[in-house]
């Protein structure tokens, strides 16, 4: 991917630990690099959902496994107006994988106008909204 139109909006739903759906005996290290180059080649995004199935599969990995949030695109701080964070299942806890991207988004993306997440963040809903933000017009929301 070289680029995207301007106003882009992104799902992404990605499975790292299954091919075919079958899963794989150890997580596939391909899926997590071309994660993290298709998310550095972003460059006009606007919205970006990410499925509940791609959460729960990064929450699993180990934190050497994860994306490194700290190469992700300058999209976020220019461009970047709508995330929406999906999941199901169990409450989460404020050390997830999950609390820190919403802590990323909240934190680097000074154009977002609203971050959703699932009503599995309840418990740690004012933790979020006490996040410092880039954009200090910011709605912090939670939808099923």
């Amino acid at each position: 991917m070289d680029s995207i139109g301007p106003s882009a909006k992104v799902h992404i739903d990605v499975l790292f630990g299954e091919e075919n759906g079958e899963p794989l005996e150890t997580v596939d290290s391909s899926k997590i690099t071309m994660l993290g180059k298709f998310l550095t080649g972003l460059s006009t995004v606007s919205e970006m959902i990410i499925s509940a199935a791609t959460l729960n599969e990064y929450e699993l990995l180990s934190e050497t496994e994860q994306v490194d949030l700290s190469s992700v695109p300058q999209c976020f701080q220019s461009s970047l107006e709508f995330v929406r964070l999906k999941t199901h299942g169990g409450v989460l806890r404020g050390t997830s994988s999950k609390m820190k991207l919403a802590k990323y988004f909240l934190e680097h993306a000074a154009a977002l106008r609203k971050l959703t997440l699932s009503s599995s963040f309840c418990n740690i809903i004012d933790e979020i909204k006490s996040i410092p933000r880039s954009s200090t017009g910011c709605e912090v929301v939670m939808k099923d």
